[in-house]
């Protein structure tokens, strides 16, 4: 494949690159040192490095812009070159080393923390799973570890893993496909590995790690079709297999139908892909369209369709898309700087935006908070962010010797944000300050998203036998608890008994309540266990009840333990 001519680049040419990457560079590092030191969690996808040591908050802050100095740059630059010409020389080992790092992170950076996307209960939403994701994350590995005699959840972390590994193949061929070579191909991989969707492969066993794959290689192939008019069979395999996982692989259709019209062109042979992938696409609504329709009604019930409340709402939602943007693909600051000469087709670009809009205006927010529940984006917007790294990596390529002065700087544009967040997910302790910031400081989020958050404390600390501080957030949940009402967000069907002027009767006992009543008050677990799950039944009085019971139980307990 024909690389891009490269034109004459002059030095002023050089020179204004260089420029206007300094100066966005040391906006971004100021951005991140501010929301680091300011208190308040506005800005969380750039205050990452505030819950890091101090030691080594300022030297990554620093890392991006000491790379774009000329000395450091000059003799990192040739190895990056060396590097980003194995994809036109030797295009399967450039993959193979792109897969390895990937997989490398998700392994030694795995997530302790548990609080996106309630990755603690993500096993308990199974119910409403489709067949594929059902398979994929619950009979696969549970049939793996009875033939192999490992547990569920290594198999699990196995084939998160070698989902990472795909991002990292589809890095490489997004650069051969658009015949990228030396500096522009390294920063083209890196654009699409690092991000937040890195952290789909860390413990989340939900559906959006597959999504964000599925959604690459629809990027990969929507290019493709820009510049050759093929890529229809791959994409329709792709998009059918995502309408098989997951109920917002809806939102691939725009894309999809754009890359079957680009090929559907009188000058091409390739028509007859259009109709095979079509045929796939078909076949896949046809077999999941009873788990379409029972989710459809699922969200409606639970009122996720329409306008959010109010302006402040969107208000607040574009704040917390501005950083989901950030977090999912730290590259997109710079794609003003690094322009391209190749312009990416406008209908293209709103096909890969859409998504993102449906999900913002189209949808209420979470009740978990976008903060929590920030993976919904990343399968949707995961072919927006392939045209931003395949945009900067064309552009790279368009201004010749200058891409090697600038690319170590980029590489550590992307890379570095990236391991920050991962770091801070990996260590529970910095995890857990993390979501202590974002319930207590500004902005003040609602009662249901702050109580909602105090409970999953309480759960983790639970789990990690930490009981005071258990205690302490278990209190704090049952305070807010009369006034987010979580049986109305969980249990639609009943009410909250303390609800003035309703007719409500009692949550029944679910399945994980009924243990509970069969415990006795002799241990301090059940009495801990009972108060944090009864403000989700509505019972607030027993939860003080049972968190006073807790910390009387801790207290004669650690005096019987100095006794002896």
């Amino acid at each position: 494949m024909q690389a891009l001519p490269l034109p004459v680049v002059r030095d002023d040419s050089e020179r204004a690159l260089i420029s206007a990457m300094l100066v966005t560079l040391l906006v971004l590092a100021l951005v991140r040192l501010g929301a680091a030191l300011i208190p308040g969690m506005w800005f969380w996808a750039l205050n990452t490095t505030r819950f890091a040591a101090p030691a080594i908050m300022l030297p990554g802050l620093l890392i991006p812009l000491v790379l774009l100095l000329g000395p450091v740059a000059e003799r990192l630059s040739p190895a990056i070159a060396r590097l980003g010409n194995l994809t036109a020389r030797s295009p399967w080992t450039a993959r193979a080393i792109a897969a390895a790092a990937a997989a490398a992170i998700v392994l030694l950076l795995p997530d302790r923390t548990l609080f996106t996307n309630d990755f603690a209960l993500s096993q308990l939403a199974l119910q409403r799973t489709f067949p594929l994701t059902l398979w994929l994350h619950f009979t696969l590995p549970h049939q793996l570890s009875a033939a192999l005699g490992m547990s569920a959840v290594s198999v699990a972390k196995v084939e998160a893993t070698l989902e990472a590994a795909a991002f990292g193949l589809l890095g490489g061929e997004l650069s051969r496909t658009l015949g990228l070579s030396g500096a522009a191909a390294v920063v083209s991989v890196a654009g699409v590995i690092f991000g937040g969707s890195l952290a789909m492969f860390s413990g989340l066993e939900k559906s959006f790690g597959e999504l964000a794959v599925l959604g690459t290689l629809l990027g990969i192939c929507s290019l493709t079709a820009a510049r050759h008019q093929r890529g229809a069979l791959i994409g329709g395999l792709a998009f059918a297999l995502a309408l098989l996982i997951h109920r917002s692989a809806l939102l691939f259709a725009p894309i999809y139908a754009w890359i079957c019209l680009r090929c559907w062109q009188p000058a091409t042979d390739r028509k007859w892909e259009v109709l095979v992938g079509a045929a796939a696409v078909l076949a896949a609504l046809v077999i999941s369209r009873a788990d379409y329709a029972r989710a459809l009604q699922f969200d409606r019930g639970f009122g996720y369709f329409g306008w959010p409340a109010s302006g402040l709402d969107v208000g607040l939602d574009s704040v917390v898309v501005a950083n989901v943007l950030l977090l999912l693909c730290p590259l997109i600051p710079l794609v003003w700087v690094v322009r391209s000469q190749a312009r990416i087709p406008i209908l293209l670009l709103l096909s890969t935006i859409l998504p993102g809009l449906v999900l913002l205006c189209g949808t209420k927010h979470s009740y978990h908070g976008l903060f929590r529940d920030w993976d919904i984006f990343t399968g949707a917007l995961s072919p927006l962010f392939v045209l931003v790294a395949g945009s900067i990596g064309l552009g790279l390529q368009s201004h010749g010797r200058a891409a090697g002065r600038v690319a170590p700087a980029i590489l550590a544009a992307a890379i570095v944000p990236t391991l920050f967040w991962l770091w801070a997910q990996a260590d529970a302790d910095r995890g857990f300050r993390q979501v202590h910031a974002f319930v207590t400081e500004g902005p003040l989020r609602s009662a249901d998203v702050r109580g909602r958050s105090w409970q999953f404390l309480c759960s983790r600390y639970v789990d990690l036998k930490r009981f005071p501080e258990a205690v302490t957030a278990g209190r704090k949940a049952a305070e807010l608890a009369a006034r987010w009402g979580p049986t109305v967000g969980l249990r639609p069907s009943c009410q909250r008994t303390s609800s003035p002027g309703t007719t409500s009767r009692p949550c029944p006992p679910s399945s994980e309540m009924r243990p509970l009543q069969m415990m006795r008050s002799r241990g301090s677990e059940p009495w801990e266990l009972r108060g944090m799950s009864s403000p989700t039944h509505a019972h607030w009085s027993s939860a003080d009840d049972a968190f006073d019971a807790h910390r009387a139980f801790s207290y004669q307990s650690s005096s019987d333990i100095r006794a002896a």
